[in-house]
């Protein structure tokens, strides 16, 4: 079996951090801290939720979208309708 280099585990759980840190922050941030995630994984998260169209470029920093603020809520269906 191959070995994996990268902990992806570890890797989902700064991914969160850092949703949950942009989500709290009300004006426009230049990156994250240093106690979440190391300077270029910090762009490099944010980059990715950019793509996604969870945050966006604002006034020289990063401002979390509507969408990642308050995500629509989900309707559950009863088994079998579609």
């Amino acid at each position: 079996m191959r070995q994996e280099r990268r902990d992806l585990r570890q890797r989902a759980d700064t991914t969160r951090r850092v949703m949950i840190w942009i989500c709290g922050e009300t004006s426009a941030v230049a990156e994250v801290p240093r106690y979440l995630a190391a300077p270029d994984v910090g762009r490099r998260i944010l980059r990715q939720l950019a793509l996604r169209g969870l945050v966006r470029r604002a006034d020289g920093g990063w401002v979390a979208r509507r969408w990642l603020l308050a995500p629509p809520a989900l309707e559950k269906l009863p088994p079998g309708e579609s």
